[in-house]
């Protein structure tokens, strides 16, 4: 009697043909991810680099708001001559120092008093919820990684110089690139007398 023996071949894939499809599958996910990686991370050294810009702006603005306001008290007086006395008198003049100075805004209060970087930090504190959230104090406020500095300088020869130059110094040490030198910001601009 004759039997017939019939073998099944089941088909499969071989560990070589598995390992190639799997090498494929990361190449083809690695790559896209790497990107989104290093997309994010240059978003957020960008938001950092932007916020520490508008930080060093508001620093200039907050002095020449110190001139303008000085500008108007002496209109008010009728007496321009005193128009340029805003950076010899009061607490702006610890602007001038080695050190420099930093403002601090409490809250709604744009009559700024001004800190002495010298004797005291000029690290800036968040105060979320507020329309001044970065500020030089604040007892329950966090400490941010952003440190302002302003400096003044007079620029031109005589007792009553007509130019000053102010300089608006962020510095902070990024989150994402640890072990590398801090980051700074730096602007300046030139305020004049325009009355005396």
């Amino acid at each position: 009697m004759f039997t017939h023996t019939s073998q099944q071949h089941t088909s499969g894939y071989s560990l070589v043909e598995v390992l190639v499809a799997i090498s494929v599958l990361l190449i083809a996910t690695v790559g896209p991810m790497t990107i989104a990686s290093r997309g994010l991370q240059s978003a957020q050294f960008a938001r950092e680099q932007a916020t520490a810009v508008f930080l060093a702006q508001e620093g200039i603005e907050a002095i020449v708001a110190e001139r303008n306001g000085s500008i108007l008290a002496a209109i008010q007086n009728g007496d321009l001559s005193e128009s340029w006395d805003w950076h010899t008198s009061g607490s702006i003049s610890r602007c001038f120092s080695g050190a420099g100075c930093g403002v601090d805004f409490n809250n709604e209060d744009v009559r700024s008093p001004i800190i002495d970087c010298g004797s005291s930090s000029c690290m800036l504190r968040y105060v979320p919820g507020t329309s001044v959230p970065y500020r030089a104090n604040g007892a329950s406020a966090d400490e941010t990684m952003y440190e302002r500095v302003i400096h003044l300088e007079e620029v031109g020869a005589g007792s009553r110089d007509k130019e000053v130059l102010i300089t608006s110094t962020v510095t902070w040490q990024s989150r994402l690139y640890t072990g590398i030198a801090p980051q700074k910001v730096e602007l300046r601009s030139t305020v004049f007398n325009l009355y005396e």
